[in-house]
């Protein structure tokens, strides 16, 4: 069964994970210029809760996905049409594997400090990561980190191929793209719907923009509190370890 328009959930899904994904990325390049302090672990923190929150909304959105009706494909050429069904996996592929390699990393490193969700819960280590002989941490360690940053890589790509291929279909095509992905049974003007398009996509940018400032809320005490002992414990690192001990802590 399809239909002209996706259901209601799926389009809040869409624009959820859209806005978070936005803000997500901005987020990440902010930590790359943080220097080490609690203003960091803040934003470490709120970084993997907001990678975490992704990963549930992906598993939910899939679910969605197969149990409600979608509109049937456009009418394309076959390359545009294999082009666009790839990027869509991959993209279903980055939501869920990015936030399940940095889950990795951060269960692995060598401190121990579990992922503060908002202050409402702890979040737990990735399954099977208790008791594993030092050198088999430091190897899936170092796995989840290259893993997440290669995995985000892709992933800005596919999200900008994705615009893209949106644009394309509303501006080249002149099939009406943007309805599909909003609520109620309004058939937009053209111009009207280049509006929509313009103001979503320059709220997604604002969003980039703000998560680029490092917005986060305090960690949760007792896990700065954690931290701060851990490192004392551990004493004066030489430069190039305390770098790979900042990594970790992400």
């Amino acid at each position: 069964m399809t239909q002209e328009r996706y259901s209601s959930s799926a389009i809040l899904l869409h624009w959820l994970i859209a806005a978070t994904l936005a803000f997500q990325f901005g987020l990440g390049e902010a930590l790359e210029h943080l220097p080490k302090g609690p203003k960091q672990l803040d934003v470490i923190q709120f970084h993997k809760a907001i990678g975490m929150t992704i990963l549930l909304l992906t598993f939910i959105r899939v679910g969605v996905r197969v149990a409600t009706p979608r509109p049937a494909p456009v009418g394309d050429s076959g390359w545009a049409q294999r082009l666009a069904g790839a990027a869509h996996l991959g993209l279903y592929a980055f939501m869920i594997l990015a936030p399940i390699t940095g889950w990795i990393a951060s269960s692995t490193g060598r401190l121990n400090v579990p992922i503060d969700m908002f202050g409402l819960f702890h979040w737990p280590t990735f399954p099977g990561m208790a008791g594993l002989a030092e050198a088999s941490r430091h190897g899936l360690h170092e796995f989840g980190e290259e893993s997440h940053v290669i995995m985000t890589k892709i992933g800005m790509v596919l999200f900008l191929l994705h615009i893209a291929g949106a644009l394309r279909h509303q501006f080249f095509a002149k099939e009406r793209m943007v309805e599909r992905m909003m609520g109620g049974n309004r058939t937009l003007s053209p111009i009207v719907g280049t509006a929509h398009i313009i103001g979503f996509t320059a709220v997604l940018a604002a969003l980039l923009a703000w998560g680029k400032t490092g917005p986060a809320p305090a960690t949760d005490p007792a896990i700065a509190k954690s931290v701060q002992e851990q490192l004392a414990k551990a004493g004066p690192q030489p430069a190039a370890e305390e770098k790979e001990e900042e990594e970790e802590e992400e």
